[in-house]
């Protein structure tokens, strides 16, 4: 727990990368930090051991658009392209000042936290709600206050603030899935297979999978 609050602080050194990469089976990892307004963020290929650098200008007064095209363009570059649409659903405009980024972050980090090193005691909400009033037109932190009432089991509380997130950017494929296992817990079964197939279509996955999947679920919610 305190490894994790250090590294999070940026007071302890990056992790063994290619160690992670072999240990969780995932190829690719994004890190990095900002300085002086620009991001230095490294992309590492595990299954190559590869590592590549890059300084991105980083501003939230065009909502952060600029920074993730050239972030996108960055990335294809260096060998995972991005179709058209993809792209597109990555550049929604992002409404987070500076305070609020640092609000979200110290939710961000309870939340890990909570999930991490677990106490037996509920999720204190305060640090999402401090998040949300700094915030309160972000996507970010309307699907991660989703996910914090969630965790808490407030599904209706956190039905609202996916709503919330998805009128500001429709193509969130979290606040999305969040819909989804809101509406299974709410036994809204209809409710839950429309947004099972929204979030499929954001994914690029098979439909009749993901709908057949849900209908397993909600059958698993009303019989556990």
């Amino acid at each position: 727990k305190e490894g994790l609050i250090s590294f999070c602080r940026g007071e302890s050194p990056e992790p063994d990368i290619y160690q992670l990469g072999q240990q969780e089976d995932i190829r690719f990892w994004f890190s990095g930090h900002m300085e002086n307004q620009k991001i230095l963020i490294s992309l590492t290929d595990v299954e190559v051991q590869k590592n590549q650098t890059e300084s991105i200008l980083f501003s939230g007064q065009d909502h952060y658009l600029r920074f993730r095209s050239r972030f996108l363009d960055w990335v294809e570059i260096s060998g995972i392209p991005f179709d058209e649409t993809e792209r597109q659903n990555a550049l929604w405009p992002e409404q987070l000042s500076m305070e609020g980024m640092d609000a979200m972050g110290q939710a961000l980090l309870q939340f890990y936290l909570f999930s991490s090193y677990p106490s037996g005691s509920e999720l204190d909400i305060h640090p999402f709600i401090k998040a949300a009033e700094t915030a309160p037109f972000s996507y970010m932190v309307q699907n991660l206050m989703g996910w914090a009432h969630y965790r808490r089991a407030e599904y209706g509380l956190a039905e609202e603030a996916f709503s919330d997130a998805v009128k500001l950017n429709p193509s969130g494929v979290g606040a999305t899935a969040g819909l989804m296992w809101c509406a299974i817990k709410l036994n809204q079964e209809e409710d839950a297979l429309q947004w099972a197939i929204r979030k499929a279509e954001l994914r690029g996955d098979a439909i009749e999978e993901a709908t057949e999947k849900t209908r397993h679920l909600i059958r698993q919610n009303k019989n556990p």
